[in-house]
C-alpha cells in the first residue's frame, strides 16, 4: 500500500482539531459537547412550574366501580 510522507507535523495542542488531504480539502473542526457542569445543591435554585394553558389542564377521569364479585354456585 502507500507510505506516509516524511514531513508530517506535530500538533502541538495534542489535539486533533482538523485535517488536512493531500489535495487542501479541510474537514470541520468536530463538536465535542461540554461536560456537564457540577450542580451545588445549597446553589441550586428550585422553580415551581404552573401551567395556565387550557390545554395543560388537569383533566379527572370517572373510572366506574368494578362489577360485585359473585359467589360461585355449589353444583
Amino acid at each position: 500500500s502507500g507510505t506516509l510522507p516524511g514531513n508530517t507535523i506535530a500538533n502541538p495542542k495534542d489535539e486533533l482539531k482538523a485535517i488536512t488531504t493531500r489535495s487542501g480539502l479541510v474537514t470541520e473542526e468536530p463538536i465535542v459537547p461540554n461536560p456537564p457542569k457540577p450542580v451545588n445543591p445549597e446553589e441550586d435554585e428550585c422553580v415551581e412550574e404552573t401551567y395556565t394553558d387550557p390545554d395543560h389542564a388537569e383533566y379527572h377521569i370517572k373510572v366506574p366501580p368494578p362489577p360485585p364479585v359473585q359467589k360461585p354456585k355449589p353444583p
